[in-house]
C-alpha cells in the first residue's frame, strides 16, 4: 500500500515539473530579443559619430576669411593707379627740386597680399613740364612692396632687366648701368638677391653694394600721379 502512495505521488511530482521544464525552456529562447535591442543600441552610436565629422569641416572657414582680411588695402590701389602698360603722368622727385619721372610703360607685378612684389617703370627724367628728351634722362624705376605697402618711394636703377621671385619671399633682381659714355648704353650688368628685412628690404648677395647705391641714394620718386 505504501508503495502505491510513492508511485502516485512520484507520477504527481513528474506532472507539476514537466510543464515548469518547458516553462524554463521557453524563458530561455526568449532571451535572444534582448540582445537584439542592445545590438541595435551599438549600430547605432557609429551613425551619430559620423554625423559630428561631418560637421566639422565648416569650422575652418574663418581662417580662410582672416587670411583675406590680411591683405594690405592701400587707399590708392596701385594696380588701378599704375596699371601695367599705361602711361598715368609723372613723379616729382621728393627732394623739393623742380626734377619729374615721366613715366612711359609699367610692368605691375603689385600683390596685396604677399610678402614681396613690385611695380618696375620705365620713362625718363625732365622737370614739371616735360621729359627732358636726352638720351642721358632715359632710366627705370622700381617700387618695391612689402605685404603690401611701399619700402620706400620709387627709387631709379638705370635699366631694370628683370626680377625673378624666390620661393621663400625673396627675389633675384637684375639691372644694368651706364658705361663711361652714355652712347655706350647700358652695358654693366648687375644682380642681387633681395629680402626681406625689418627695415624693408636688402641684398643679401650678388652685387649688393651697387644694389644699395641706388635704392639708399638720397632722392626718390614719389609714388602718385600728379596729372
Amino acid at each position: 500500500m505504501t508503495h502505491k502512495l510513492f508511485s502516485r505521488a512520484s507520477a504527481a511530482t513528474l506532472t507539476i515539473l514537466a510543464p515548469l521544464t518547458f516553462t524554463a525552456c521557453s524563458s530561455e529562447t526568449d532571451t535572444p530579443p534582448v540582445i537584439t535591442i542592445t545590438q541595435t543600441t551599438v549600430v547605432e552610436e557609429p551613425s551619430s559619430s559620423n554625423t559630428a565629422d561631418t560637421a566639422t569641416p565648416p569650422a575652418k572657414q574663418p581662417a580662410q576669411h582672416n587670411n583675406a582680411d590680411a591683405c594690405a588695402q592701400l587707399p590708392n590701389d596701385p594696380r588701378e593707379a599704375y596699371p601695367s602698360n599705361s602711361t598715368p603722368g609723372r613723379m616729382p622727385a621728393d627732394d623739393g627740386s623742380d626734377s619729374n619721372y615721366w613715366i612711359e610703360d609699367i610692368d605691375n607685378a603689385y600683390d596685396p597680399c604677399q610678402r614681396l612684389s613690385w611695380i618696375i617703370f620705365r620713362g625718363s627724367l625732365g622737370d614739371k613740364e616735360r621729359p627732358a628728351g636726352t638720351g642721358a634722362s632715359i632710366t627705370d624705376g622700381v617700387a618695391f612692396y612689402v605685404d603690401g605697402k611701399p619700402v620706400k618711394e620709387m627709387k631709379a636703377f638705370g635699366r631694370v632687366d628683370s626680377i625673378t621671385p624666390l620661393k621663400d619671399d625673396g627675389a633675384i633682381f637684375a639691372w644694368s648701368g651706364r658705361g663711361d659714355y652714355t652712347a655706350e648704353g647700358f652695358v654693366n650688368h648687375y644682380s642681387a638677391e633681395i629680402r626681406v628685412t625689418d627695415a624693408g628690404i636688402a641684398a643679401v648677395s650678388g652685387d649688393t653694394e651697387k644694389f644699395h647705391e641706388h635704392w639708399d641714394y638720397r632722392v626718390s620718386y614719389l609714388l602718385g600721379t600728379y596729372d
